[in-house]
């Protein structure tokens, strides 16, 4: 399993994918770290994602 952070910067420098999205809730779930919490991280992640990077890139489905 990729590390919160590894995840994080992944999704930073290729785009938000459903994948990540996924492994952030199963981490968040592991560590008992509420789900709302990530759901905040993933959401902005997306938006930051579809402004920033290339459409192309930002794997929106």
């Amino acid at each position: 399993a990729m590390h919160f952070l590894e995840m994080y910067y992944d999704q930073k420098e290729n785009g938000m994918t459903h994948e990540i999205e996924i492994a952030m809730c199963e981490w968040a779930r592991s560590k008992n770290v509420p789900i709302q919490a990530v759901r905040l991280i993933t959401r902005h992640n997306w938006e930051w994602s579809v402004e920033n990077l290339k459409p192309k890139k930002a794997r929106i489905h």
